[in-house]
């Protein structure tokens, strides 16, 4: 697996190889750290799970980046919880 490197905005970037990396790998690796950007109206049903709060990051725009009102920055790991946990019911 090649290593992570962290972007301007202190997020980390992960490159993986999807075809010579271990499922185990990448599956350690999205729990540690990989956020997925979710957009107004989406993140108002996240809103309700306890985590949010502490594990959610308010997406605030820099310079030239465009303003998106009320997203958030989501573990995807969380996201994957919950599709899981879905499809069980």
């Amino acid at each position: 697996m090649k290593p992570e490197r962290q972007n301007r905005s202190g997020f980390f970037i992960l490159k993986v190889n999807l075809m010579s990396t271990p499922l185990s790998a990448i599956i350690d690796k999205i729990s540690t750290g990989t956020y997925v950007l979710v957009e107004w109206p989406f993140v108002q049903e996240l809103m309700e799970y306890d985590w949010f709060r502490q594990e959610c990051y308010l997406h605030q725009a820099f310079g030239d980046q465009p303003y998106l009102d009320s997203a958030y920055f989501v573990p995807l790991i969380r996201l994957i919880e919950i599709n899981y946990f879905n499809q069980l019911q």
